[in-house]
């Protein structure tokens, strides 16, 4: 039956038709007049949205940035560094001394620190710096004298009286110019090396050409004897490090000897042309300083360098100084001829000493010719100095996910360093001229922070950049977008530009906003690209190498080089100075200025778009052609190398089977001796019997064959159970080894890796991934062309749309940011665990040059089949 609430007086449930009603009709207004006032809030809000888009966006959503902001932005800054020119000033001011690491605080009249925060602090960054205490050198004394036979000849500074003194000291110092004096102190007066070993050496000598590994090793198949000897070799081709390092391994040499030949220059006192400071020719006492650290065997830590320190003296020497030395093997060894005839490049006899056959020597023993070099040196812990400047976003805007940029220059030097590194000291500083007349003039903040630094400890083996990429490796790693490198940004008129290729599109179009000094009718661009194929692969020499190839930080590195028609570049010598840099190279100061138009451009396009505009098929493009090239050059016998796998015994249940067979045998022993018992009791019980059958009258006669019965019966069920217990016995020594092999046969059936595949289809296999990886590159690349175009149409549309593309752009950044670090080996390659980049390092066999894939180059270079498979391992791990 129906509960009829009406009727039940007990219930609890009170209606009441008019007050509900009422409560019905007071909610429905309520709801009414909410839903007018939403209405009008709507309404209000589309005519807000349609007419003042520009308001909306500011309260409640962070513009995005239009393209065309950018680009009046950069517009802005090449006319600040167009229409003025500071260059000339900086670099006066920053060559008035040198700066060489470890003693730049020494004197702070002199010191660039001060100078440098002072800069930075004037053109708006916050400014601090970083110190590290590392062991460096600084010479105490450097000679090189031969002896022998008394021999007057030109040049000689000394005569001998016997077949055995000393009969010429070379000089180790350059001459002093009256247009371009030097100060007068030992460290920047004579020839040294960094990092060079003590020692005072005297032996026979030889000529080593450039004293590379092919040089080293036609030298040896030619039968000329290189070990025990000081070996003399060219400047060029190689970093300095490596020539000391083949001397040592390779050519088992007792000292180095290294000098600049002006065959290498464009202009040649030969050509008729004058030496500096008369003329564009190379000065014959001009000597080439720097480290001859193993700088691509770089350790984890990279103040670790005592394994990477060379085991022989060596020392640095002009050409006009080594003239009467090797005037002494003219004639002796073989010819250059004879050694260009068998060697790959031809250059044995490109030198342009007059007066020289550059024969490889030795001498004849009769002669007595013997060479010593002395090179002691002070080690000691100096205190050396990164000063870093931020430039930071506006205050109370939010943080990005694009982090930061950081860009630098080193700043110590051997000398005055007019080039190399002030040049690209002052093209930094001009960049940050600019931008403080952005910030002034138009309140201009960056839209990205950057870091900008000057390194220190550069020139002995890239210390200063490297030990803070290794400090702040987790931070950088996590949050840095880019590094951008300048060093020498002058010392000729060719550009020259390295980078890795993610930036690529960057530099092309900011190189394409400046002219070039010589010819203002092209812009660098179509300088760059009328005289090279493709922007270049970094290897090492210089800061960008930490950031790059030990954190997977995109980088690059631009300088004017020398060309066919620059003056002679004197590298690390006390003429690479201000005098020589506005007399000879760049006078106006043109070309430091489009350094820093060029990197300034590129900087501004990093941190003020909205999407990082990196691109990433032609990366894998070039890693394609790359992986090419080495696939090319692998041996036949390699194709069906497959690794060997040596299969790990079961120890365990060997010796479990063991135990059980043991178990087994000490039970059968136990029944032996069991049965010899019971045969001993039966013998006893029937001795016993026939003692009762003797007494025992025929009386006894049934009850003895009844009990005889009776023990017959007990035999038969005794050996009854005797039988089943040896049957049984048998049974578990049968199982027991049964259940071994199991045991075995279980074990065997585990898990096994996967047959390994030959070499040949591996590097199939690799290649595959690489054509997978360039498709997805596609892809991104796609996506970004998509949120640029959106970004030029941003104004016109919704708003619901500007917020989507803005989390778009927000995955696509990371997407970019992170890119270059998928490339990094943990391990490192062998040897050189600093180097953990898998597309570049620098080569193992050059120092300076780019080697592209180096695990698989290194392997290919020492033939190691199984070090270039298990590369190919790691790169389709990394590919795939």
């Amino acid at each position: 039956m129906e509960k009829n609430y009406f009727d039940d007086t007990s219930s609890s449930f009170n209606y009441d038709p008019i007050q509900y009603s009422k409560k019905r009709s007071t909610l429905k207004r309520v709801c009414t007049n909410i839903a007018k006032v939403f209405v009008v809030l709507l309404v209000s809000l589309i005519l807000i949205y349609k007419y003042n888009i520009k308001t909306i966006n500011s309260l409640m959503f962070k513009p995005l940035t239009v393209p065309d902001d950018v680009d009046l932005t950069i517009t802005r800054f090449l006319n600040v560094l167009s229409t003025t020119n500071e260059a000339k000033a900086r670099s006066r001011e920053l060559t008035f001394n040198p700066h060489l690491a470890g003693h730049d605080m020494s004197d702070l009249n002199s010191s660039a620190v001060p100078y440098i925060i002072s800069k930075f602090q004037e053109y708006g960054l916050s400014v601090y710096n970083e110190s590290y205490n590392v062991s460096l050198n600084t010479p105490v004394k450097t000679s090189l004298q031969l002896f022998g036979k008394k021999t007057p000849f030109s040049n000689s500074s000394i005569y001998g009286d016997s077949s055995s003194e000393l009969i010429y000291e070379a000089s180790l110092f350059e001459d002093e110019l009256p247009e371009d004096p030097y100060p007068d102190t030992p460290i920047y007066k004579g020839g040294w090396h960094g990092f060079s070993k003590n020692g005072s050496v005297e032996a026979p000598y030889v000529f080593v050409n450039y004293g590379t590994l092919e040089d080293f090793n036609l030298l040896k198949k030619m039968n000329v004897s290189t070990k025990g000897h000081v070996c003399i070799a060219k400047y060029g081709k190689i970093y300095r490090g490596l020539k000391v390092k083949f001397g040592q391994e390779i050519g088992e040499c007792s000292a180095v000897v290294l000098y600049s030949d002006p065959g290498d220059d464009y202009y040649k006192v030969t050509d008729g042309y004058k030496a500096y400071p008369e003329g564009p020719a190379r000065n014959p006492s001009s000597i080439q300083r720097g480290s001859v650290l193993f700088l691509s065997d770089l350790q984890e830590n990279v103040t670790d360098v005592e394994n990477i320190i060379p085991k022989i003296p060596s020392v640095p020497c002009s050409y006009g100084s080594i003239k009467p030395i090797l005037e002494k093997l003219n004639g002796h060894g073989l010819t250059c001829d004879k050694m260009n005839t068998l060697s790959k490049d031809k250059d044995w006899c490109n030198g342009a000493i007059e007066g020289l056959t550059y024969s490889t020597g030795p001498a004849p023993s009769e002669l007595g010719l013997t060479l010593k070099v002395e090179n002691i040196q002070d080690y000691s812990i100096k205190t050396i100095y990164n000063v870093m400047g931020n430039l930071s976003i506006g205050a109370g805007q939010p943080k990005t996910e694009r982090g930061y940029i950081v860009i630098g220059a080193h700043r110590d030097t051997w000398s005055a360093g007019g080039a190399d590194p002030e040049s690209g000291t002052t093209a930094i500083l001009e960049i940050l001229r600019a931008l403080k007349f952005l910030q002034d003039t138009y309140s201009w903040l960056p839209k990205t922070n950057i870091v900008f630094a000057s390194w220190d400890a550069e020139e002995y083996g890239l210390i200063g950049s490297s030990v803070y990429a290794s400090t702040h490796a987790k931070d950088l790693m996590s949050n840095a977008l880019a590094y951008l490198n300048v060093d020498v940004a002058c010392s000729g008129s060719s550009l020259n530009v390295q980078s890795s290729p993610l930036l690529n599109e960057i530099i092309k179009k900011s190189l394409s906003r400046v002219s070039y000094p010589k010819d203002p009718t092209l812009n660098l661009d179509e300088h760059f690209f009328g005289n090279n194929e493709r922007i270049g692969s970094l290897g090492s020499g210089s800061d960008y190498t930490g950031f790059l190839e030990h954190l997977g930080i995109p980088s690059l590195d631009i300088g004017f080089d020398a060309g066919p028609e620059d003056a002679a570049y004197h590298y690390h010598s006390n003429f690479d100075s201000y005098y020589w840099m506005s007399t000879f190279q760049d006078p106006d100061y043109k070309y430091h200025n489009a350094i820093s138009q060029a990197l300034g451009a590129i900087l501004l396009e990093l941190s003020e778009n909205e999407l990082v505009q990196f691109k990433t098929y032609e990366y894998l493009e070039l890693i394609d052609g790359f992986f090419y090239d080495i696939a090319d050059q692998v041996p036949e016998q390699w194709y069906d190398f497959v690794p060997s796998h040596k299969h790990k015994k079961g120890k365990k249940h060997g010796k479990d089977c063991h135990k059980i067979g043991k178990k087994h045998g000490h039970d059968e022993k136990e029944r032996e001796k069991e049965e010899k018992k019971e045969k001993k009791k039966e013998e006893k019980s029937d001795k016993k019997e026939k003692k009762k059958q003797e007494k025992a009258a025929k009386k006894e006669k049934k009850k003895e064959e009844k009990a005889a019965k009776k023990e017959k019966k007990k035999e038969e069920k005794a050996a009854k159970k005797e039988k089943k217990k040896e049957e049984k016995a048998a049974k578990k020594e049968k199982y027991a080894f049964k259940d071994c092999g199991k045991k075995m046969k279980k074990q065997d059936k585990g898990k096994h890796p996967k047959k390994p595949k030959s070499l040949i289809d591996l590097m199939n296999d690799v290649y595959d991934q690489i054509l997978i990886k360039k498709n997805k590159a596609l892809k991104i690349d796609a996506e970004s062309d998509s949120l640029n175009l959106d970004l030029k149409n941003i104004d016109w549309l919704p708003y619901w749309d500007q917020i989507a593309i803005k989390y778009r752009i927000l995955g696509q950044n990371m997407k970019l940011k992170y890119f270059e670090r998928k490339f990094l080996n943990k391990e490192g390659l062998r040897g050189r665990p600093f180097f953990k980049h898998a597309i570049y390092a620098a080569g193992h066999n050059y120092g300076y040059a780019s080697n592209e894939l180096p695990g698989l180059r290194d392997a290919l270079d020492e033939l190691d089949v199984e070090e270039f498979y298990m590369w190919l391992v790691k790169l389709y791990h990394i590919f795939s």
